[in-house]
């Protein structure tokens, strides 16, 4: 990943930080999953939204399961980047 991607996703993430403070919480979980979409095998994005899962109050309307099926294909990825098909 290049310095300008790396940032870019940086601004992203902080973005969304600071709009969860103004938005709804529904406006801005359709904003991580469409960050999360995009970049797809971006661990720092990943790593963000999971912690945006974990400490917001959209967190607590998400069936644990999900964080933890997201987790697992993170952690899937990450040690074998080659992987791209997920049964789920």
């Amino acid at each position: 990943m290049s310095d300008i991607q790396l940032f870019t996703c940086i601004l992203q993430m902080k973005h969304l930080e600071l709009a969860s403070t103004i938005w709804d919480s529904a406006k801005v979980q359709e904003q991580w999953k469409n960050l999360t979409f995009t970049h797809m095998n971006n661990l720092q994005i990943w790593t963000g939204y999971l912690n945006h899962v974990r400490t917001s109050s959209f967190a607590k309307s998400v069936p644990l399961f999900l964080s933890i099926r997201e987790f697992a294909e993170l952690r899937t990825r990450y040690r074998n980047p080659n992987v791209t098909d997920f049964p789920y």
